[in-house]
């Protein structure tokens, strides 16, 4: 299994293009994210600051700002080391990059179901409604937006921002998923990982609507892995692909730094691992013209994280 994975030529490509990337344009950019890392965590920039905004309009605004500056720097150290500033002349490049983190922007400041939730159903299903609608809104705050773009673009009319399954290779991902998944049930022994997860929380919401607890579960975590099919569209379709023409194989570098911030409300080690997981995503993304890999490997790797914590539950539950 070992020597397919690394004969593989999704491997080679990955080798090849790490060595090829200038050193300086990795240095100054590893060097920025952990600035970036540091601020956020030292001040809790994220939970402390922009969310006391929640339910505000204007934070939509700081995200924006927050993940521009992320954005654009990392693409003006491209432009500085590689010497090459024609992509910053056209226009193009910056609507569609600043759509995209608006896009994202929106997402992560959309609340107007919140209120919805909490005038209509019972002090019950409140939370459990809240955790489920946040996934399944990507709908209406990715799905929808980049679908309009994407008509009124005219960018490659075949394909849907790496949404068809050609060049898939499944047997690929299904076996970096199962060299995965004991490592990653075995990390859900992290402190910080066990207090986050898992996102599922038991609840009663069955019993008061009278369907079988598996069930309700099983809804919250469909909703739960179609919120990474968004996150995999989102960056690796529309910053990767979408991008590609004007960044070329630099596309990558943006969306990682992005991608980074993200997970900025999150556990720092998971802050940390998406930056090399988030530029293994979008190699593969590269290479194979499609997202459907990064879909597999985190649903995958979500669901695992949902299951080892959900292990840990039931152990401390039996003691």
């Amino acid at each position: 299994m070992i020597n397919y994975l690394l004969n593989h030529t999704y491997y080679k490509l990955t080798i090849n293009h790490f060595l090829d990337y200038p050193r300086k344009i990795l240095g100054y950019t590893a060097v920025f994210l952990v600035i970036a890392l540091i601020f956020n965590y030292s001040l809790d920039f994220e939970d402390s600051i922009i969310d006391s905004y929640y339910g505000q309009e204007i934070r939509m605004l700081y995200y924006f700002l927050m993940y521009s500056i992320g954005y654009y720097f990392t693409c003006f150290i491209i432009a500085r080391f590689q010497k090459q500033y024609s992509f910053l002349r056209e226009y193009k490049f910056w609507i569609t990059s600043a759509f995209g983190l608006l896009v994202l922007s929106f997402d992560k400041s959309f609340y107007y179901h919140i209120p919805l939730i909490q005038e209509n159903t019972s002090q019950e299903f409140h939370l459990i409604l809240v955790r489920m609608t946040k996934n399944a809104i990507s709908l209406i705050t990715i799905l929808l937006p980049l679908f309009l773009f994407h008509w009124l673009d005219r960018f490659n009319r075949s394909q849907f921002y790496g949404l068809l399954t050609r060049n898939t290779n499944w047997k690929f991902y299904g076996l970096i998923l199962l060299i995965l998944v004991p490592l990653i049930m075995a990390s859900s022994l992290l402190s910080d990982l066990s207090n986050y997860y898992p996102r599922y929380k038991p609840n009663q919401v069955g019993d008061l609507i009278g369907w079988p607890s598996w069930m309700v579960f099983v809804i919250f975590e469909l909703l739960y892995a179609w919120d990474f099919v968004s996150i995999e569209l989102l960056f690796r379709g529309f910053l990767v692909l979408g991008m590609i023409k004007y960044l070329e194989k630099f596309a990558i570098l943006p969306m990682v730094t992005v991608y980074c911030m993200l997970h900025f409300g999150k556990p720092a080690t998971e802050a940390i691992s998406s930056i090399f997981g988030g530029y293994l995503l979008g190699l593969l993304t590269l290479f194979s013209g499609n997202i459907w890999g990064g879909i597999v490997l985190h649903v995958g790797v979500a669901w695992s994280m949902e299951a080892g914590a959900l292990l840990q539950k039931i152990k401390l539950y039996i003691r």
